[in-house]
């Protein structure tokens, strides 16, 4: 098995696990993943697949050059924002879109030393979410094994 491949399938492992129903991660499949394949390119879920199911065909290779320079544009429209990320798409027989949330990721797999990224929507944190703008620390990620990539995240208002 190639690197690209053995990336594609730790990918899929990874999203899977996160998408299991048991984990109670994710509300219907939402969520999204990513993986570096190499510093020009990466995988992302594409719109609409769905984590606990997900196969090779629900990922879409894109480019991080045309998406990381979404971050330049003074006021991108969504219109922009869908245009580019279609633009970056490199192989999309399938006309897949990328996840609206691919500029998160391309960001966060610029970080030193990340070649995966995994976000959910957990039902208990969707549920405190809406009860109250509740204020959940990131201090508490690394106890629990995980890095916050916040840096200066301030909540509307502060």
């Amino acid at each position: 098995m190639s690197e690209p491949q053995q990336l594609h399938a730790e990918l899929i492992e990874m999203s899977r696990a996160l998408g299991d129903p048991a984990a109670d991660c994710v509300i219907l499949g939402e969520g999204n993943t990513s993986a570096r394949i190499d510093e020009e390119t990466f995988w992302v879920k594409a719109s609409g697949a769905q984590l606990p199911t997900i196969t090779e065909e629900g990922f879409v290779r894109v480019r991080f050059a045309p998406i990381l320079g979404l971050f330049d544009a003074e006021h991108p429209s969504d219109e922009m924002i869908k245009q580019v990320l279609l633009e970056a798409c490199m192989d999309n027989k399938a006309e897949q879109r990328p996840s609206i949330e691919a500029l998160m990721h391309a960001l966060l797999l610029q970080e030193p030393g990340v070649n995966f990224v995994g976000h959910t929507h957990p039902v208990a944190i969707n549920a405190m979410a809406g009860y109250s703008p509740m204020k959940l620390s990131a201090a508490a990620l690394p106890q629990r094994g995980y890095r916050s990539p916040t840096r200066g995240c301030r909540w509307p208002g502060e």
